[in-house]
Order: C-alpha cells, then sequence, then structure tokens
C-alpha cells in the first residue's frame, strides 16, 4: 500500500531524527524503507485540487505548473510559472475580431454607406486592442507577467488594419475638399438622366458645382485638362469607349456622336480597387476641324473627399485611351 505523499514527508522525517538510537542495524531498515518513500514522492501531487511542494500549496488556475526531474535526487519540483495579463490576451483577440469584421466587409457583405459603418466599427475595435496592448505593457513591466508577445501581436494587427485609414485622413488633410472633377471647369460634362443611368447611380445624379469652388482644382491639380485627339468623332468614340472597358469600368449609357452640335456622350461607373467605393464618370465628345476633344467628369459618390481618387480616375482614362490611340 502506496503512503500519501504528504504523510510520507512526515515519516520520513520522524525515521530520520531516530537514526541515532538505532544504529547501524537501523541505518540499513532506513534505508530500505526510504527508498520506498522516494517512489512515493515522485509520484504525481495528489488529486484533491492542489498542486504540493516541499511545505508549500499552489491553487490551480492562478498559477501554472509542471514537473521536473533535477537529476540524480530522484525526487521531482515543481516550476510556478507566472500568470498572462489578461489585457495582452485581450488585445490580440480584439485585433483579430477586428481583422474579421474589416475582412467580411471589403468582401461584399456591405457596399456604401453601410460599408463605411462596417469599417468604422472595425476601426473602432482595432483601437480598443492599441490601448490594451499598451495597457498591458503597462502591467508587464510592473507585474512581471507573462503576455509580451500576445500585447505585441495585437498592436501589430491593429496598426495594419489602421495603416490604410490613416492613409486616407493624410490625403484628405493634404488635398483640397472636392469630390468632383471635370477637364472643363466653366461648362463641366452633365449626366445622363436616362432610366438606365439613374438605376445605376441609383437614382441619383450629382449635382452641379460652382465654378468658384471648381478654382481650387487648378492649382491643386493643373495637369487636369481637355483631351484632344487627332481623329474624327466616331473613330474618338470607338476609342473612349475602349479605354473606359480597359480600365474594367461599367458603361451605364451611351450615346454616339451626331445631332445637330454632333456631340457624343458616355457615361460610367469607376470602382477603387482597395474598398470598391464608386466613383460616376461622364464624358463629351466635342468634334472639331481635324480633332475631336474629350472632356471627362468624376464625381466621389459618398462623402465631401475623393481622396484622390477623381483625378486617379482621369489619369486612368487618358493612358488607356493614349495606349489605344497610339496602336493605331
Amino acid at each position: 500500500m502506496r503512503t500519501a505523499p504528504g504523510a510520507g514527508l512526515n515519516v520520513f522525517r520522524q525515521q530520520s531524527a531516530q537514526l541515532s538510537t538505532h544504529g547501524p542495524e537501523g541505518i540499513t531498515a532506513f534505508a530500505g524503507r526510504s527508498s520506498a518513500l522516494s517512489a512515493d514522492l515522485e509520484a504525481e501531487p495528489s488529486k484533491s485540487g492542489m498542486a504540493s511542494g516541499p511545505g508549500m500549496f499552489y491553487p490551480f488556475g492562478t498559477y501554472s505548473r509542471k514537473w521536473i526531474a533535477p537529476g540524480d535526487s530522484g525526487m521531482r519540483r515543481p516550476i510556478i510559472e507566472e500568470p498572462y495579463s489578461k489585457a495582452a490576451l485581450l488585445s490580440r483577440r480584439f485585433a483579430v475580431f477586428s481583422l474579421a469584421v474589416a475582412c467580411i466587409g471589403i468582401l461584399g457583405v456591405a457596399r456604401g454607406v453601410a460599408l463605411i459603418a462596417v469599417l468604422g466599427g472595425a476601426a473602432a475595435i482595432a483601437c480598443g486592442a492599441i490601448l490594451l496592448a499598451f495597457l498591458a505593457f503597462a502591467i508587464i513591466w510592473r507585474s512581471g507577467y507573462n503576455g509580451a508577445g500576445q500585447a505585441l501581436a495585437g498592436l501589430i494587427l491593429a496598426t495594419l488594419l489602421l495603416a490604410y485609414p490613416a492613409y486616407l485622413a493624410q490625403q484628405a488633410m493634404r488635398l483640397p475638399r472636392l469630390s468632383d472633377i471635370s477637364t472643363d471647369i466653366a461648362d463641366p460634362p452633365s449626366f445622363s438622366l436616362s432610366h438606365a443611368a439613374l438605376a445605376a447611380r441609383g437614382n441619383n445624379t450629382p449635382p452641379s458645382v460652382a465654378i468658384a469652388r471648381r478654382k481650387a482644382q487648378i492649382k491643386a491639380y493643373p495637369q487636369i485638362q481637355p483631351i484632344l485627339l487627332d481623329l474624327d468623332a466616331k473613330e474618338a468614340f470607338d476609342a473612349a469607349v475602349a479605354a473606359l472597358v480597359a480600365n474594367g469600368w461599367e458603361i451605364v449609357d451611351q450615346r454616339p456622336p451626331g445631332g445637330r452640335a454632333g456631340l457624343g456622350h458616355i457615361d460610367a461607373i469607376a470602382t477603387s480597387f482597395v474598398l470598391g467605393f464608386p466613383s460616376d464618370i461622364t464624358l463629351r465628345l466635342r468634334p472639331l476641324a481635324g480633332q475631336t476633344r474629350i472632356d471627362i467628369r468624376s464625381v466621389a459618390r459618398f462623402g465631401p473627399y475623393d481622396f484622390g481618387a477623381n483625378p486617379r480616375n482621369i489619369a486612368n482614362f487618358e493612358a488607356a485611351l493614349e495606349a489605344l490611340v497610339d496602336k493605331k
């Protein structure tokens, strides 16, 4: 019958105190009994819910424990590990959750204003993860708790999520407050009011902008000018349609050059690469003597800022159109 570990310690001490009275024979007998007690001490602690050590007890749930063999002594001793910082664990969980929310929104669960709301919630959660990470660093510094790696992971993930919103904020501060850009600020092209065009724009038509506000565009984007092609109106129209398709934009309305003024018209929708925000595009083609003039207007659908999307749309169209015309 095996002796319980706690009782074995008491018996071990009592018998060792009696060595002086037993002589050599008592020492021999004691050696046999002590080997059995050593085996008991090497066994796992009792199943009473407490981890035992020499003269000490540690409750489960507060500290983790490991039993290691110290060498030739034949006995095991507990190694007590420091607890983890709860703030560090929460920081990593908040950061992972914010990334999941952002990915769900970007992959198509929401669009437009709904997507902005989803991304705003993800950014708020990421800010909470960063605050928890700094709190965890302070706690770990003062108490010596584990969890620095968890806090660092939460801080890095949350910072990566907030990098793109921070870039947009920097663009908003650097660029003028414009959401409507045109190559003709005096007479910008008008959007089509056809049923198909209105349905594609959600029954909304971008409003006209006062020329006083459009003058800010001249200083911010002096490179945006009307496009002149050495092509007749029909060839220029075909090239413009091909350039829109090459950029991956959705054409929602088109009218070839004709009528009394000979004007051509194309409406399209461009979508941003990262978040899928739409911009409404309209083109006007005006025939000239031996040339065709193309004016393009790009309007961000949400918010007072375009974050540089409108001039980028115009530049992309010009680049695609130039590449197509150069092939002819």
